[in-house]
């Protein structure tokens, strides 16, 4: 049963090598350059300035975030 388990678990490890990392980390972590050529390798659109604008804008907007951040007022209404 164990093994039949770890089947699909080493096919999802294995299947996320080739992701790219995430732009928005990537930007927290100031690559900004690599940022952009993540965006333009998943995007149609060759203009990723706007986008890399308003990352950097909601991530101004959303404080630090972590564990804590899940009760906060904006999370925890719904």
């Amino acid at each position: 049963m164990f093994g039949l388990g770890a089947i699909p678990a080493v096919i999802l490890v294995i299947a996320m090598w080739r992701l790219p990392d995430s732009p928005r980390w990537l930007i927290g972590r100031s690559m900004v350059e690599q940022a952009k050529l993540v965006l333009r390798r998943i995007r149609t659109a060759s203009d990723v300035g706007p986008e890399i604008t308003d990352i950097r804008q909601s991530m101004a907007k959303q404080g630090a975030g972590g564990v804590f951040g899940l009760f906060q007022p904006s999370v925890s209404e719904f």
